[in-house]
């Protein structure tokens, strides 16, 4: 009899190492893939926002462009009705006049651009900042990890409550800490 009952003990033993390898690498496995999606969104993120910014630097130089050609237009015009009106375009109150125009639509062509050069500069550190998440990301760790914290949890506590012990090893004295004197 104490030859069957030291064979079932020692099936149980292995059953549990069995049970707690099984449910390490299921663990790890599962972490490990939950990394690996983590950083493959990570790096889509950094990716999308790099196009992003590169759209919206490209949508800045065009609203930029697109002021600055209407100032030129209006500088032509200027300088075509001070022709027709006799007078020189390129001295006195009228150079001044124009001097004045070409630096207001400068800050407006300035100002067209400015939320699209906002919104890049924004775009450009969302991509630095994803593509550094996605490399602090190391789903082998992740899952070495997970498995083996899942293999001695399960070691612990099965090992714990053969003692009779709970989770509490074996000659470790329990102190309640609700009976200490307030300082």
């Amino acid at each position: 009899m104490a030859v069957v009952h030291g064979a079932l003990g020692l099936m149980a033993v292995t059953a549990v190492i069995v049970g707690a390898a099984v449910a390490a690498v299921a663990a790890g496995a599962s972490a490990y893939l939950q990394s690996q999606a983590q950083q493959s969104q990570a790096v889509a993120a950094s990716r999308a926002s790099k196009l992003q910014q590169e759209q919206l630097t490209l949508n800045a130089a065009a609203q930029e462009e697109q002021v600055r050609t209407r100032n030129r237009i209006i500088l032509g015009t200027f300088d075509a009705q001070a022709g027709r009106a006799g007078v020189n375009p390129y001295e006195g109150s009228v150079l001044q006049a124009k001097k004045d125009t070409s630096q207001a639509g400068e800050y407006n062509a300035e100002l067209a651009g400015f939320a699209s050069r906002t919104g890049a500069n924004t775009a450009g550190y969302d991509s630095r900042l994803y593509a550094f998440r996605a490399g602090q990301i190391n789903p082998f760790l992740t899952g070495a990890l997970a498995g083996i914290g899942s293999g001695a949890s399960i070691a612990t506590s099965y090992y714990g409550r053969s003692a009779g012990q709970g989770t509490q090893a074996a000659g470790m004295t329990t102190i309640d800490y609700g009976q200490m004197p307030s300082v």
